[in-house]
């Protein structure tokens, strides 16, 4: 809630006659969001009346008969415009009511900026709170978007929504919602995150050496936290603008309890197929994207010290790739699905004496669905999991304590058909992929459970100091194969000169682990093989120099060391030939580098970021018949990371903002030729040296100018943003595409110039 310590309001009573003995009663609040404003003092006459508002923002003011006129005495509000309202006393009732709205001073809380936990500080973490990010250019206004924006993250595909942390693939790290894991952040497009902006209170990315909390992650980690509901009133918001449309709603339902729900639905698909028909597009495949999802929320203080927290939420995708067969390749249509699904409940006890106990049990489900030229390739995947977290915390001063056991279950099956369906049959068959198509359809499943049990302390032993030790082990059970791991891990921080000129020293470092790869360990189950977990080597180090209270600049130096990684046949999860494996583990990778960020601002005035990364990412196969015998760039590989982003607030409610970034194309193999394969009747490519060509260089460039007007009972924005701006001088390629025997390319492009024009209405 945007309040000042002390929020003074001016009132006027003008009286038609002499003042009749009664009272007036009434709620100051914040227009727009109509939430109450506790500690705003209410004056009325010469001075001799006043009070101030409780935690409700109710007060009462009593009068006398006395005659006197009412004199009025402005004063200036901090952090609210000035406020003289007339109030007029009536003469048929002993009570006058009424609402007093005090209006934000213009930009409101719109600075960006961090506000983490001291041994998150000593990880090099990036914090931000719901309330920091208003409508942060190229973001949607989302927060969980504004990450991007950080060193470390390489997510720069336009139509890719996984995460990128420091080389990582999507799959090597993790996100975390209120401490249970979710399998992705961001819906296909990356437009949005899969959990609407009324429940997020606060994102955070930790790149590296996170806490002893969190596992089966060897990249970096995001967690995001929950808003708590309010209960004095009922909130909620409505959006509409050309890519989605939604709406949120919290109602309280009694002292201590609320619930809250929210639905958001995209019409991009509307757009693109639009363009398609219009014939506008020039893309050789044209990419149409949809997604949709909600949330369902209950808060619930069930006693002094005990809180409920349920949640239900989920998210869907729908990707259409079409090629109308007028360019240079053949007909085309591929289709991928994507929805997930959670139900957590969260238990918390201030038991006493400095200790909280904390237990969230969490079930899921998620499927995926590929379908490449009616069943030509053909993959459908679902994920069956329940999570558990019970957790001790112990507080004493500036000292914490942390244990608890971190468990999960999963069941994964995969169902392949056409060239996907390896039946272990190697027969020839006539050249006709409607035969190869209409193969049987193959299934293959794999379980796993792990449990991770976890203790770590955060201890101030000298003024100014930090330390953050921790230790994991990880019990992993891979199809009924066991799996142990010991994982210490380190973090700390010291402050050499704190005030506005401080500098901080920080280091960080750890051993992680994840288990392997659903999908390969089914791959692998049918031919009695098995896989290792994954495991990382993490240590960083870095200074955040504060020059004065509004320039800040810090800077990373990180080394990863990543070993059991696995190598897939091209044709996975088919083998390249008949005898070998689809998978073979025993890789290795290693990423490391340099991250920097400076930051500038002032308070409602504006804001700038320049982010750099300067970041190297390798890998070699472990020796089996996929291998090269050679390092190379690993596919995620961003070497160059340049990245500005600021906001500029303009009288009249009006804010203006853009953001830019630049990067190196990521690697890519290219295919040199082709041969047909008897067997199935297609042409196999044949690749040069592996990752030793890059797409061309990435650029990306987005603006945004709202206007905000606050009236009493509701908040009004309209924004403008234009999102991809630089496709107006060239789209940046993303993939290359081919015809069936590899002798005709195309280009993929991410997606184009989006002008994304709507209205959102806050209350």
């Amino acid at each position: 809630m945007r309040t000042a310590p002390l929020a003074v309001l001016s009132v006027t009573c003008a009286l038609a006659a002499p003042a009749l003995a009664g009272s007036i009663e009434g709620v100051v609040r914040e227009a727009g969001t109509r939430r109450p404003v506790p500690g705003a003092t209410v004056v009325v006459s010469n001075g001799d009346l006043e009070t101030v508002t409780d935690e409700q923002g109710a007060f009462v003011l009593e009068f006398a008969d006395t005659g006197v006129p009412v004199v009025v005495r402005d004063v200036d509000t901090p952090g609210f415009e000035r406020l003289v309202q007339q109030v007029t006393l009536r003469k048929d009732r002993p009570t006058t009511s009424v609402d007093l709205y005090l209006v934000p001073k213009e930009g409101g809380e719109t600075r960006v900026r961090e506000r983490r936990s001291k041994d998150n500080v000593a990880r090099g973490s990036h914090h931000i709170q719901e309330t920091e990010v208003n409508e942060l250019p190229g973001t949607y206004g989302d927060p969980a978007k504004a990450i991007e924006n950080f060193p470390g993250m390489g997510r720069v595909l336009l139509s890719q929504g996984s995460l990128f942390v420091r080389g990582a693939t999507p799959s090597e790290s993790a996100v975390f919602v209120d401490d249970y894991e979710i399998p992705d952040l961001y819906h296909f497009t990356g437009s949005t995150s899969v959990i609407n902006l009324p429940f997020v209170d606060s994102v955070e990315l930790v790149p590296g050496a996170f806490s002893a909390r969190y596992g089966r992650s060897t990249g970096g980690v995001v967690t995001i936290k929950t808003k708590k509901l309010p209960t004095d009133d009922v909130h909620g918001f409505a959006k509409i603008d050309v890519i989605d449309a939604g709406a949120y709603a919290g109602v309280p339902l009694g002292e201590g309890v609320a619930v809250g729900a929210s639905a958001r639905r995209s019409y991009l698909d509307v757009m693109r197929n639009v363009q398609r028909a219009n014939g506008g597009t020039g893309d050789a495949v044209l990419l149409v994207p949809t997604y949709w999802d909600y949330q369902l929320k209950l808060d619930w203080d069930t006693a002094p010290g005990h809180e409920l927290v349920v949640f239900a939420f989920g998210s869907g995708d729908r990707e259409e790739y079409v090629a109308d067969g007028s360019g240079a390749l053949d007909p085309y249509l591929r289709t991928n699905d994507s929805d997930f699904h959670r139900l957590s409940l969260r238990y918390q006890h201030n038991v006493g004496s400095g200790f909280t106990h904390t237990f969230t049990p969490v079930l899921g489900y998620a499927r995926t669905t590929m379908n490449e030229q009616g069943g030509v390739r053909f993959k459908n995947g679902g994920t069956m999991d329940a999570q558990l977290r019970d957790e001790v915390t112990y507080r004493s001063g500036t000292t914490r304590v942390i244990v608890g056991v971190d468990a999960t279950a999963r069941a994964d099956t995969f169902t392949y058909g056409g060239l996907l369906a390896d039946t272990h049959v190697r027969e020839l068959q006539p050249v006709d992929l409607e035969m190869v198509a209409g193969a049987d359809r193959v299934t293959r499943g794999t379980w796993r459970v792990t449990t991770g049990a976890y203790l770590e302390g955060i201890f101030e032993p000298l003024p100014n100091t930090v330390l953050t030790p921790g230790l994991r082990v990880e019990g992993y059970l891979l199809d009924a194969e066991p799996h142990f791991t010991l994982e210490p891990r380190f973090a700390g921080s010291v402050e050499l000169n704190p005030g506005d000129f401080g500098t901080l020293l920080k280091v960080g470092a750890g051993s992680f682990s994840r288990p392997p790869d659903a999908e390969e360990l089914a791959v692998l189950s049918d031919l009695g093989a098995a896989l290792e977990p994954q495991a990382a080597l993490h240590i960083q180090g870095g200074v955040e120099q504060h020059l004065g209270d509004r320039l800040s600049a810090t800077s990373t130096l990180f080394s990863i060391w990543r070993d059991q990684l696995t190598t897939r046949s091209r044709t996975f999860p088919v083998p390249e030939r008949f005898g070998e494996r689809p998978v073979y583990a025993g890789g290795s990778g290693h990423s490391y580098g340099v991250e920097s960020l400076v930051r500038i601002g002032v308070p409602r005035r504006y804001y700038a970021w320049l982010s750099y990364s300067l970041v190297r990412n390798e890998r070699t196969d472990g020796d089996s018949p996929v291998a090269v015998p050679y390092p190379y760039v690993a596919p995620f590989d961003t070497t160059h990371l340049l990245g500005v982003v600021g906001q500029l607030h303009l009288p009249w409610g009006f804010r203006v903002g853009a953001r830019y970034r630049i990067a190196t194309g990521m690697p890519m193999d290219q295919v040199v030729d082709a041969t047909l394969d008897a067997d199935t009747g297609r042409y196999l490519p044949i690749y040069g040296p592996k990752g030793d060509d890059r797409f061309p260089m990435f650029q990306a460039l987005d603006l945004r100018v709202d206007w905000t007007v606050v009236f009493a009972w509701f908040e009004l924005d309209l924004y403008a943003d234009l999102v991809n701006l630089n496709t107006l001088f060239g789209r940046p390629v993303e993939g290359t595409l081919y015809n069936f025997d590899y002798s005709e390319t195309a280009p993929r492009y991410g997606l184009p110039l989006i002008p994304t024009i709507g209205a959102k209405a806050t209350f």
